[in-house]
């Protein structure tokens, strides 16, 4: 896992143009700038744990499982995660991708986050517009300019400039004032307190799709769709093990032999890829590397089910001791049971993604960059 981190941070440095900036750039598992440090120019870091308690004087790009940064960054701040939490001063602006964000800190520019929860602490200040797309999203602390974007509910408890918001729920607490227009796009009129807003309240309805003969039944179409997906799934399975059965081979015999490493492996590559895809992009000359990622990635999303399905049915027919070393037997019976158990509600959904992380780490450990 280790290395694996550390041949993403050399990735990011080698496409950026060295004599166009300075960079400094920290891989491991575990990343730390110690308070009292300062990093001059643009500082990346990849990490499952990034902890920025120093001075950045550039920006700062980092990718990691959990991301704090306490320390000053005299640039922007462009990370992502799975926990992001901001708390030191950033002169710039803020863009945050991960599950939770949240900004504690001023920021001399904007925001952009997005997350499942998105919040701006009470102890935070916003010089210019903060973005966001959440499932939820609270503002606590203050902006200069506008707040919009999309949430299914969104809060605001301080000062803001504006807001433009799709939502199902708006709530303006007690110390809430928009100085400016609240506009709001929702299904539903909702209550808004206009004695906290300067300017007008407005409220957009979304448009309606047209709805044109009899309603579908859900049945027969998720069948239909789970119907396709098996038969796509087995095509997909036989072509492989016909086809490329020493790869098959290989793939599935580690993920049978090494689960517990393939799930963890598969679990790093589904989350730091498009991180570190998104922030290559950031760079303009690593675009093209970016967008290789991208579908290598892909691609290995798409047939991981196909790969967890043959592995399983390889497990199964050994285990019973019957056809033993036949990859066309374990993609028949494996597919089709695994398209069984994945069609549960909601465990077959748990399911399905651990077998993903499973398929995307044999597939990773089968790799010369892993092995090598």
């Amino acid at each position: 896992m280790k290395r694996m981190i550390k041949v993403l941070g050399v990735a990011l440095a080698l496409v950026l143009p060295a004599a166009a900036l300075a960079y400094a750039v920290d891989a491991s598992q575990t990343v730390t700038l110690p308070k009292g440090q300062t990093k001059a120019g643009t500082y990346y870091a990849t990490g499952q744990t990034v902890t920025i308690d120093g001075d950045v004087d550039g920006d700062l790009i980092c990718a990691g499982q959990t991301v704090n940064v306490n320390g000053a960054v005299h640039g922007d701040v462009i990370c992502g995660g799975q926990n992001v939490t901001v708390n030191g001063p950033v002169d710039g602006s803020v863009r945050a991708a991960a599950q939770t964000v949240d900004i504690n800190g001023t920021v001399g520019r904007n925001v952009t986050a997005l997350g499942q929860t998105v919040a701006l602490g009470a102890g935070a200040r916003v010089a210019g517009d903060v973005g966001l797309a959440a499932q939820s999203a609270t503002v606590s602390g203050p902006v200069d300019k506008a707040v919009y974007g999309a949430a299914e509910s969104v809060t605001v408890g301080s000062i803001v400039g504006s807001v433009d918001v799709r939502t199902n729920s708006l709530t303006l607490g007690n110390d809430a004032h928009v100085n400016g227009d609240l506009t709001y796009t929702s299904e539903d009129s909702l209550t808004v307190d206009k004695t906290k807003v300067t300017g007008s309240v407005t409220h957009h309805v979304p448009p309606q799709r047209e709805r044109t003969g009899k309603p579908a039944n859900p049945a027969a179409v998720w069948f239909g769709w789970w119907a396709y997906w098996l038969a796509a799934a087995l095509v997909t399975g036989l072509v492989l093990a016909l086809l490329a059965p020493r790869l098959v081979g290989r793939v599935t015999q580690v993920m049978v032999k090494r689960p517990g490493a393939s799930i963890g492996w598969g679990l790093l590559v589904a989350i730091v890829t498009p991180i570190v895809a998104l922030l290559l992009m950031f760079t303009v000359i690593g675009i093209p590397l970016a967008l290789l990622m991208l579908a290598v990635w892909a691609l290995a999303l798409v047939t991981s089910g196909v790969f967890a399905g043959i592995a399983f049915g390889r497990w199964l027919l050994e285990r019973a001791d019957w056809r033993k070393g036949s990859l066309v037997w374990a993609a028949v019976v494996g597919i089709i049971l695994s398209a069984v158990v994945f069609s549960i509600p909601f465990l077959g959904g748990l399911i399905g993604l651990v077998a993903s992380w499973w398929a995307l780490g044999g597939l990773a450990l089968n790799s010369r960059a892993v092995r090598g």
